[in-house]
């Protein structure tokens, strides 16, 4: 509803979670964030919540975060992120998110190393931008 392009693909059998990813600190690809505009936050996160069979958990420290609860086998977790109001798009777009459990700032400083840009720095997450201008964030959830 909210304009994210997604695709559905067959499922093969795979259900191991990959090993973080050695360098400056273990990371690893940990969560895949839909970033939904205010108005179109209900009808969006009830649809990604239909489609997978997944219910929704709202976060117990920031409100704009729901997850859905895919249980603990697939190594991606889902966010689904209310934008703030001052967010004047009127489509849902997506970002990555890489855990770095500790180790988030030094991995800031790695990825700044490899051509990324950091664009805030935050408490739990910093946001990045990469080389061709993609958003993603490091966090501090274990990877």
């Amino acid at each position: 509803p909210g304009g994210f392009v997604f695709c559905l693909v067959a499922h093969h059998g795979e259900s191991s979670v990959p090993p973080p990813v050695a360098g400056v600190q273990l990371s690893r690809v940990n969560q895949l964030s839909i970033d939904i505009p205010p108005s179109l936050y209900e009808r969006e996160s009830a649809f990604w919540s239909g489609l997978t069979g997944w219910n929704r958990i709202s976060s117990d420290h920031y409100d704009e975060f729901t997850f859905l609860d895919a249980g603990p086998h697939l190594p991606l977790r889902v966010l689904l992120q209310r934008l703030g109001a001052d967010h004047d798009g009127n489509r849902a777009h997506a970002h990555l998110d890489i855990g770095c459990g500790p180790h988030k700032d030094a991995m800031t400083e790695a990825h700044t190393a490899l051509g990324a840009t950091a664009v805030a720095v935050g408490q739990h997450w910093n946001v990045m931008k990469d080389p061709s201008g993609s958003l993603y964030c490091l966090t501090s959830r274990d990877p």
